[in-house]
């Protein structure tokens, strides 16, 4: 059910989590089914995230056998490319690409 969509909704994809820094909530992957599990990587992401976040995530479903580390390297490189962004589109002229997703291959 998965498509091509446009949106004007920033959103860059780690392996185990997709940062939302325009939003405020954890999402979870709709593959992860178990209601315990989804509780379960939802306070494990809220811990690890720290007191002031106010960036948004989606838990993939990779993350279901993330240990805490794995998914706190998530968390620090998507911060730090939202960072790297940000700072770019101060310096760069207007039509400058800022950011571009890995090619599917």
């Amino acid at each position: 059910t998965k498509g091509a969509r446009l949106s004007t909704q920033i959103s860059l994809a780690g392996r185990f989590l997709v940062h939302l820094p325009q939003e405020d909530h954890i999402g979870i992957s709709q593959r992860i089914e178990d209601d315990a599990e989804r509780s379960n990587l939802r306070e494990r992401l809220n811990n690890l995230l720290p007191e002031n976040a106010c960036h948004g995530y989606i838990i993939r479903t990779n993350a279901e056998n993330a240990s805490d580390a794995q998914l706190q390297s998530d968390i620090n490189y998507l911060t730090k490319v939202w960072e790297h962004i940000q700072k770019q589109a101060k310096i760069q002229p207007p039509e400058t690409l800022l950011y571009q997703d890995l090619p599917l291959s």
